[in-house]
């Protein structure tokens, strides 16, 4: 089969070169020789278009729905670390919800193994993404990281007249360890194993992205805004555009209890301060009272760091 077969649906397992990651119909070739300690980051296709909350939330479940495809996801349960009793955990919510996931699936297609071990410590890891290190933010992360690991996740495509139902969970078993030097012990997990049915989706259609652009996206908005118009603008046939109105976008990636035109402003304003200088090939019209709309353009590459043929787009 050739390396560049728009058929092909998964890594090249020998020790060939290159290796060809699927990205929707088409796909990216990264020399071998530059896998190991190449700036790429990963997340999972189906949630590009359907958002994790973009803040915390209370609710035990939570709802996207557009007009190709659903996402119903539904909060955990956790032993409390004192008593054992059965507690709920919080919905993941948030820009670190969304960097940690995409570390995980980075490291589970690095890897290409379905169980990550977390190794190295938490405050690593959350410089690694580009927050502070402070006491705040590693108690988040933790709490980020059992949400994503607890929760459940019903993910419904449509496919003309028929749906594809995802119905699982990110995760199919997590390892927890106990945290007793705080005042209030916890658990937080140490080991995270990927959803067998969930990694395969992963292995097969996890979107690449340069992992410098999205550690400079510091809101929840920017990161799902920046993924959204990667996806769409790669898949839009050359010579026609895609128009999203404000009210699409924000049943897509915003919060649908907030005024549509205080969204629409927030993406405007996002759009040109965060999401074009991260992605310099990306051709998108502002229309002020309609929307956005997305033409055919280049993926995302790296400004620096990748020497002409590393990363190839067809």
């Amino acid at each position: 089969m050739s390396f560049r077969d728009k058929k092909q649906t998964g890594f090249f397992l020998e020790d060939v070169e290159p290796r060809v990651i699927p990205y929707g119909k088409k796909a990216y070739t990264v020399p071998k020789s530059k896998w190991d300690n190449h700036p790429l980051a990963f997340f999972p296709s189906p949630l590009v278009g359907l958002a994790l909350p973009a803040r915390r939330t209370d609710e035990r479940s939570f709802i996207r729905q557009t007009v190709r495809g659903s996402m119903v996801l539904n909060a955990g349960h956790l032993p409390d670390a004192r008593t054992g009793e059965i507690i709920p955990v919080k919905m993941p919510s948030g820009l670190m919800a969304r960097q940690a996931l995409v570390s995980l699936v980075t490291m589970s297609v690095k890897q290409q193994k379905a169980d990550v071990e977390l190794d190295g410590t938490f405050t690593e890891w959350l410089r690694s993404m580009g927050f502070r290190s402070t006491g705040a933010n590693l108690r988040k992360f933790r709490t980020e990281l059992a949400a994503l690991g607890l929760c459940s996740l019903q993910i419904f495509q449509k496919n003309g007249k028929n749906y594809q139902v995802f119905n699982g969970c990110l995760f199919k078993g997590l390892n927890l360890s106990l945290d007793e030097t705080r005042v209030q012990p916890s658990l937080f997990p140490t080991q995270i194993s990927f959803d067998d049915d969930f990694y395969a989706h992963i292995i097969q259609k996890a979107m690449p992205f340069p992992r410098e652009a999205l550690l400079s996206l510091r809101s929840a908005l920017s990161f799902d805004l920046y993924c959204l118009a990667a996806k769409i603008c790669f898949t839009v046939p050359k010579g026609e555009r895609l128009v999203l109105s404000y009210a699409d976008l924000q049943e897509r990636i915003g919060n649908t209890d907030t005024n549509v035109h205080r969204f629409a402003a927030a993406v405007r304003h996002t759009l040109n301060k965060h999401i074009l200088p991260a992605y310099d090939n990306a051709r998108i019209d502002i229309l002020p009272k309609q929307g956005l709309a997305f033409h055919h353009s280049r993926p995302p590459v790296l400004k620096r760091g990748l020497k002409s043929g590393d990363v190839v787009f067809f």
